[in-house]
């Protein structure tokens, strides 16, 4: 059972749950056992271990063991780098291109939350490409606990140029004019 941090406990147990090594970061941990526990000494390991850019999201929780002390558990997930991406189906686009229009690169920083934004990316750029079905598909595969390798399936489908438009909708004229106009400015004629 996990229960709110009282200060007037006493640290019974620094437990370190991640994949990481505690020994690597230990010097870095101020709450020790055997002492009381301190909001002050919490905070300054939270922010000492962020400070080392190796983690990417940090937990403390307490629980309560009896008689006045308790067993404090650091949570850190360790921050992924990607070491190795792969890039198969992409005929038309270089991989270069496609790795600048999704943000990413070798021994970038990796947030499994960016998942989706990267694959809208490659998907928008193709489409700006005139490849409107195209479909990506991304798999990540962890290489070790701080690292990644990210493979990104292409299937481009054919490229296809925008001939003719046809608004609907209710528009005034001059609405209707200025979006149809902008519409064939931009697009007409191009993939």
């Amino acid at each position: 059972m996990i229960s709110p941090i009282y200060c007037a406990d006493i640290v019974e147990e620094v437990i370190w749950d991640s994949p990481l090594n505690y020994s690597d970061f230990a010097r870095l941990v101020k709450i020790k056992e055997n002492e009381p526990l301190s909001i002050k000494k919490i905070r300054r390991t939270v922010k000492l271990l962020y400070a080392s850019k190796k983690f990417e999201k940090i937990d403390v929780y307490s629980e309560k063991s009896g008689n006045g002390k308790v067993k404090i558990t650091i949570s850190a997930r360790p921050q992924l780098i990607i070491k190795k991406i792969k890039i198969k189906g992409n005929y038309h686009i270089p991989d270069r291109e496609l790795k600048l229009a999704s943000g990413i690169g070798l021994n970038s920083l990796y947030f499994e939350d960016n998942l989706t934004k990267i694959r809208e990316e490659i998907i928008y750029y193709y489409r700006e490409n005139g490849y409107f079905s195209v479909l990506v598909n991304i798999a990540t595969e962890k290489i070790s606990p701080t690292a990644i390798k990210m493979t990104i399936d292409v299937k481009e489908g054919l490229q296809e140029k925008i001939k003719k438009f046809s608004l609907k909708g209710n528009f005034n004229k001059t609405e209707f004019k200025k979006l149809k106009f902008d519409l064939e400015a931009a697009f007409k004629g191009t993939p």
